[in-house]
């Protein structure tokens, strides 16, 4: 997703996701380990802000909306 919103390798980023219950646990479960490993400054429940990339994909059955923003 960084590739495809065009955003430099060391830029900070503000990631969201959206999904179910399920999806929400894993990701407060591993979150340091998403925020190092993606330079994510924020990881953030819910639709995006306006102006973020966006992408859907499909994980284990569920569809999960991700956005990335620069911070």
């Amino acid at each position: 997703m960084r590739r495809s919103a065009d955003f430099q390798i060391t830029d900070r980023i503000v990631t969201w996701y959206a999904g179910d219950e399920r999806t929400a646990r894993v990701i407060e479960r591993h979150g340091d380990y998403i925020r190092q490993e993606t330079l994510s400054t924020e990881l953030r429940e819910g639709e995006p802000d306006a102006g973020a990339y966006t992408e859907e994909a499909k994980l284990d059955g569920v569809v999960v909306k991700l956005g990335v923003k620069r911070a």
